[in-house]
């Protein structure tokens, strides 16, 4: 799981001098995106902007910075982001933002977010994308790849499980967004899975290859 926080730092004045978003979506497959909270609103709380529903949206008026968290199954390569308000053209947009990362949910404050990017969003009505690139990696033995993520580790027979991957031989896109690790550390970091504790490298028997992709 990764939770992401939106940070709105500043907004495309309008009369009404407010930031509407009405859906965040991203192709990135498996990435499951979750509402999480908000510091605050002044219409709806933004529960619904990720189901596409259409009935609930987020609207925040006046103060900024604003945040918004919410998650995801996988680190994900694009946030489609759709904002305005219909009866302005051009307003109720985000100007300026940062999005920042987290493997555990965090306060709006804490220092411990790890900041993905800072960008400016064009006075646009509707979809804008905003692209993240982000490093993952698999461990290739022989033919066979492996992850050390916990999802992928057989804890009755103490060892990860050969992946099946959808590209055949070789990871695709999917396999390396749905497998891939992102912290070359977590190698040699101690984990505890079921009542085991170990690190994964100590898994890891004979020569083995560590992969490396980046994703965009």
């Amino acid at each position: 799981m990764y939770y992401y926080m939106l940070k709105i730092t500043s907004i495309y004045q309008t009369s009404l001098d407010m930031v509407v978003l009405n859906l965040i979506n991203t192709t990135t497959a498996n990435a499951g995106l979750q509402y999480v909270s908000v510091n605050a609103y002044d219409s709806y709380n933004g529960s619904g902007i990720f189901n596409g529903s259409g009935t609930s949206w987020w609207a925040r008026t006046y103060m900024f910075p604003a945040y918004l968290i919410f998650s995801s199954n996988v680190l994900v390569s694009n946030l489609n982001i759709n904002c305005g308000y219909g009866q302005i053209a051009n307003g109720a947009i985000i100007k300026d933002f940062s999005l920042y990362v987290s493997k555990t949910l965090l306060s709006y404050t804490d220092v411990n977010w790890k900041l993905k990017l800072s960008g400016t969003m064009g006075n646009i009505f509707g979809y804008q994308t905003i692209k993240i690139s982000n490093n993952l990696y698999l461990i290739k033995q022989y033919s066979t790849y492996y992850s050390i993520k916990p999802a992928y580790y057989d804890a009755s027979n103490k060892i990860y499980i050969p992946l099946a991957l959808s590209g055949g031989l070789v990871p695709n896109k999917a396999d390396i967004d749905l497998y891939g690790f992102d912290n070359l550390n977590d190698l040699t970091t101690s984990t505890t899975i079921g009542t085991e504790t170990f690190k994964p490298m100590n898994k890891l028997i004979n020569s083995f290859q560590i992969k490396e992709y980046k994703t965009k």
